[in-house]
């Protein structure tokens, strides 16, 4: 009489397929620890730090931590064009910083005969760069110009821009800073211009 080897094949079977469940799991565990070796140590350096800025506002710490960089305009503008002025930047942090950038983002730039539009929250879509200032050691200041001149027969009537400041702090340079600060100008009675600071809406 012939042995029925069907129990015995789905043994087989049911055996063979944990031995390739497991083979799998240990193939992507040792993928995934391969992948995180791969990493620069700029990514966790990061990490730490990320983890030291918590930690530090947690404590009261952070302002010491944390590099600021300000921006305001040095004078006034007896120009028609408020443009034609110079701005100040300035390194309000405990440390210095590397890699100064500065990029300006319109939402409004309005007078006779142009017109130049960009999006409220005053995003990365619509740049003018200002410039590379690069290192700026903690209370230096430095000053630049806006790469914005009118012509000679137009007249500006509004404008409402802000300024992205991307820096590094030296010590910490595995971390990225971004801050923007907006402005926009009022004529005065003389025909001047000031520019005065204002929120971003959130």
């Amino acid at each position: 009489m012939a042995k029925d080897t069907k129990p015995k094949r789905a043994k087989q079977n049911k055996k063979a397929t944990r031995n390739k469940q497991s083979q799998a799991e240990t193939q992507s565990h040792n993928g995934k620890k391969a992948s995180d070796t791969n990493k620069p140590i700029s990514y966790y350096l990061g990490k730490a730090f990320r983890l030291l800025l918590i930690i530090a506002g947690l404590t009261g710490l952070y302002p010491l931590i944390h590099p600021d960089i300000s921006i305001q305009p040095s004078t006034t503008s007896k120009d028609r064009d408020p443009f034609r002025r110079k701005w100040l930047v300035t390194n309000t942090g405990w440390g210095p910083v590397d890699d100064l950038k500065i990029n300006i983002r319109p939402h409004q730039i309005v007078g006779t005969g142009f017109k130049a539009t960009g999006p409220d929250d005053f995003s990365a879509r619509i740049t003018f760069n200002a410039g590379v200032i690069g290192k700026l050691s903690a209370g230096e200041s430095t000053s630049f110009e806006v790469p914005i001149i009118l012509s000679s027969c137009s007249t500006l009537e509004k404008a409402d821009i802000a300024f992205a400041l991307e820096y590094k702090a030296k010590y910490f340079p595995f971390v990225n800073w971004t801050k923007i600060q907006r402005f926009m100008p009022t004529p005065q009675k003389d025909g001047s211009w000031d520019w005065y600071p204002y929120c971003i809406p959130k």
